[in-house]
C-alpha cells in the first residue's frame, strides 16, 4: 500500500504487487476507507509501520512503535494547537495506541528501551515485542562523495562545537532546550 507520492517512484520486484492507498495521516479517511481497502486485499497479516492503525481493522497485523514519546511529552506547551483541541486529540492518542497495541499479534520497536516502557505501561509480555534496530540502506553509504567533513565546515562558516538537528520543529520535540544548552 503506497501513497500517490510513492507509488510511481518506488520499484519493487515482481512477486509484489503496488497497491494506490493514498489516505491522509490521521484523517477520518485512513480510519474508514484503509481498512475497506484492506478487507478487498484479504492479507492473511498487515505490517502498519506506525501506530496509527485503523480503529476499524480486526485482522492480523504487526505494528511498528517507533517511540513513545508523545507519552512523555505532553501538555499545552507542546503543541500549537487550541488547548481543547489538543487535550481531545491526545485522549484519541491514547486510545488508539492502546489498543494497537493490545490488538497487535508482534510488536516492533527500534531498542530495548522502548521494549521495556511498552511492556511496563501496557502490560504485554515481553516476547510479543521484537527490538529491530533501525539503519540505513546499504546503497546510500556507496554513494557518499568524499568530501572531508573540514571542507564542508569551511565551505559553510561552521565553526565548532556544533550541533546537527534533522527533526522537526514541534514543541514537544524541544529544539528551544537544545538550543539553550549548546548556548551555555
Amino acid at each position: 500500500l503506497l501513497r500517490k507520492k510513492y507509488f510511481q517512484n518506488l520499484k519493487f520486484s515482481n512477486n509484489f504487487q503496488k497497491v494506490l492507498a493514498d489516505y491522509p495521516h490521521y484523517s477520518f479517511q485512513e480510519q474508514i476507507f484503509l481498512p475497506l481497502q484492506l478487507l478487498k486485499l484479504k492479507p492473511e497479516l498487515v505490517h502498519f509501520t506506525h501506530f496509527n492503525v485503523p480503529l476499524f481493522w480486526w485482522g492480523k497485523y504487526v505494528v511498528t512503535i517507533h517511540d513513545l514519546i508523545k507519552h512523555e511529552s505532553k501538555g499545552t506547551k507542546t503543541t500549537t494547537r487550541l488547548s481543547s483541541v489538543y487535550w481531545l486529540k491526545y485522549i484519541v492518542y491514547l486510545f488508539v495506541v492502546w489498543l494497537t497495541v493490545k490488538k497487535a499479534v508482534k510488536i516492533i520497536t527500534p531498542s530495548k528501551f522502548w521494549q521495556e516502557e511498552l511492556v511496563k505501561r501496557y502490560t504485554l509480555p515481553k516476547d510479543k515485542i521484537v527490538v529491530t534496530y533501525e539503519g540505513v540502506d546499504e546503497h546510500l553509504l556507496k554513494n557518499q562523495t568524499k568530501v572531508k567533513p573540514e571542507e564542508i565546515l569551511k565551505k559553510y562558516k561552521i565553526k565548532k562545537p556544533f550541533v546537527v538537528y534533522t527533526g522537526s520543529l514541534y514543541p514537544h520535540k524541544n529544539v528551544e532546550v537544545l538550543a539553550k544548552a549548546v548556548g551555555k
